[in-house]
């Protein structure tokens, strides 16, 4: 993602709040399209914008979603220099992420050393920077039968059609 990262929470202009509202969430979707329609002219740079925006709200549009990419952002290096992480957050990053000290492995294997469990940490930021990456550029699960990928097609699958 480079020096920037993708921020939901910003592009709506929310608060990084986990217990946030769906109704507070539709309210800043309608207000930043309000000032996307105002404030740009050009519409390529508009349509950008409003699709900037369409993004950001589908993925905060569920209560776990919005929990979700804040545990996401929170566990990307560097996370506390670029956004406030209220005591709330902090909690759910500590219960997602692997604890430092586990006496067995998954599978009541050997223990697990200082190293392995580095390991797990590191593997679960790379995932939560790929699901990050993927929210922000909009990739959509296929769907499976092919009665659903005709209805995708037309357009019922995507919101903003």
């Amino acid at each position: 993602m480079g020096d920037r990262r993708w921020d939901p929470f910003a592009v709506l202009w929310l608060d990084h709040d986990p217990g946030l509202s769906d109704r507070v969430v539709r309210r800043a979707r309608r207000a930043r399209l309000r000032w996307v329609w105002r404030w740009y002219r050009d519409p390529h740079e508009r349509a950008v914008a409003a699709r900037r925006v369409e993004v950001a709200f589908w993925a905060l549009r569920t209560a776990g979603q919005r929990r979700r990419v804040l545990v996401d952002m929170a566990v990307q290096p560097g996370a506390w220099d670029w956004f406030y992480i209220r005591p709330e957050v902090r909690a759910l990053v500590d219960a997602w992420l692997p604890p430092l000290v586990e006496p067995y492995a998954p599978g009541g294997g050997p223990p697990l050393g200082l190293v392995e469990v580095c390991d797990l940490r590191v593997l679960a930021r790379e995932e939560a920077a790929l699901r990050l990456e993927r929210a922000a550029g909009w990739v959509e699960p296929w769907p499976r039968a092919w009665v659903q990928r005709v209805w995708w097609r037309a357009g019922h699958g995507r919101p903003g059609f």
